[in-house]
């Protein structure tokens, strides 16, 4: 896809993986396979399906708010670490929070619990977007020259601490928050390491807020 830039044509490779999956869904046929590798099991868990699931959406809703946070996040990480980072942060994170979805239902005696989505890798973007910027700056619709600015490890905070009230039990839903929670604290802490290491390669000479954005002059094919 040479004519769009490099962060739009892997988000839309992305997508385009997620909506095939969706569309499978709707297939009774494809149940077999979709199960034993697109769905996360606590009471039969699968290695593959650790990878798969995250791929797997079976309602446009869900599959729409992931793909708009996706796009409009993971986008900026993209030209910040390049394409290669960011797909293995993406599919780090997504396996490492499936890992502790799988965790949290078995310590829970929660056999039955199955999730599918990719949120938690989202939430692994979102963690590592964070971790890359050191503050924020947050803009006011509406009110031109209203904003406010606040430091990124703030913010981290506050959502961690929201998804974990939300998975000991303030209010039951249908989300997979130990999935959130994993892919949350996974991508902080890898945003942080290439951070430093993008520091280090440049010697550190002025303390930057960003990584070194290895994708300049990349095309797309």
């Amino acid at each position: 896809m040479p004519e769009f830039p490099p962060s739009v044509a892997t988000f839309m490779a992305l997508f385009v993986l997620n909506q095939i999956i969706f569309i499978a869904w709707k297939a009774p046929g494809a149940w077999k396979i979709l199960n034993r590798y697109f769905l996360l099991s606590a009471g039969h868990p699968r290695a593959l399906s650790l990878l798969g699931n995250t791929f797997s959406h079976q309602m446009l809703s869900h599959l729409t708010v992931n793909m708009a946070m996706l796009f409009f996040c993971g986008t900026q990480v993209h030209d910040l670490i390049g394409r290669g980072n960011f797909l293995a942060v993406y599919l780090g994170t997504g396996v490492l929070s499936s890992l502790a979805s799988l965790y949290w239902h078995v310590l829970t005696r929660n056999f039955i619990a199955a999730s599918v989505g990719s949120s938690g890798a989202v939430f692994g973007i979102i963690g590592c977007y964070f971790a890359l910027k050191d503050r924020q700056e947050l803009k006011v619709p509406l009110l031109e020259g209203l904003k406010f600015e606040y430091r990124s490890d703030v913010a981290v905070a506050l959502i961690f601490a929201l998804e974990l009230a939300f998975l000991i039990g303030l209010r039951r839903t249908n989300m997979d928050h130990a999935s959130h929670v994993g892919g949350l604290v996974a991508g902080y802490y890898v945003g942080k390491y290439l951070k430093e290491k993008a520091n280090s390669e440049t010697g550190g000479a002025n303390d930057r807020e960003e990584p070194e954005e290895h994708d300049h002059g990349e095309s797309s094919k």
